[in-house]
């Protein structure tokens, strides 16, 4: 039996990298985010838990889904959606809304994004009546961007089309849920059938394999993207339940 195990590493006794960190706010050492677990001042050791579910400080104009990353911003010492300049810690698994100080997420398993996260995950994302109906103009986010030097690998997506009191009409010929990197210019990794589906009265399930063959886009979100033009009339719900695999990507 291997004799050089040294102790769990959920909680860390960690050195405290600012002036002052209290008890239940987050800190950075190096490439280890955790919650200090009481209060210590600049040189000072502190047990630090560097894994489950956490309510911690976060920028209050972030909107957020459920499953997005979750970053940490050092300077401003908060949770933020914002992947630019700032570490991967987790993932948010409360949807947070414009004005909330404060953000649920869950830890990643003691490192940030300089280690290699190429963890499979799962994200659920509702699109509500309004945003089917302008998801041309506007997609819907399914994943936040990953930072840097990592890509979003889509696997495989369900949509659920809940119906409502009517049907949605006007689909025109390429009128389709396509999932793409970025934006509604992005590339287009995978399509599901608008006909046939959110313009019935019943409820409706449809299944995606993404190809065997991506073409990642480092730091980039994925997002669900009518293409073509918008539908209309329709007052039903889709949820999109997406597993997707963050990857840190080769170089040189």
């Amino acid at each position: 039996m291997a004799k050089n195990f040294v102790k769990p590493a959920d909680h860390l006794p960690l050195v405290c990298p600012y002036a002052t960190v209290a008890s239940g706010q987050g800190m950075l050492v190096g490439i280890i985010f955790g919650v200090a677990l009481y209060d210590a001042v600049t040189g000072g050791t502190v047990e630090v838990a560097t894994e489950g579910e956490w309510v911690i400080t976060a920028l209050s104009t972030d909107v957020v889904t459920a499953g997005a990353a979750a970053y940490w911003d050092n300077t401003n010492r908060r949770i933020t959606s914002t992947s630019t300049g700032n570490t991967l810690v987790g993932a948010f698994t409360k949807a947070k809304a414009n004005a909330e100080t404060t953000a649920q997420i869950k830890l990643l398993a003691a490192l940030g994004a300089a280690a290699s996260p190429d963890i499979a995950a799962t994200t659920v994302v509702t699109v509500s009546s309004a945003e089917l109906l302008a998801l041309n103009a506007t997609p819907k986010t399914l994943v936040a961007a990953p930072g840097a030097g990592i890509a979003n690998v889509p696997e495989f997506l369900e949509l659920f089309y809940d119906y409502g009191t009517a049907a949605y009409a006007g689909i025109a010929a390429g009128e389709d849920f396509t999932v793409k990197y970025t934006n509604g210019s992005g590339a287009v990794l995978g399509t599901i059938d608008a006909t046939g589906f959110i313009d019935q009265t019943t409820n409706q399930s449809r299944f995606l394999r993404f190809s065997s063959e991506i073409t990642p886009v480092a730091n980039a979100a994925l997002v669900l993207h009518m293409a073509s033009g918008e539908v209309i009339t329709g007052d039903g719900i889709v949820k999109a339940k997406l597993h997707y695999r963050p990857i840190t990507l080769l170089a040189p």
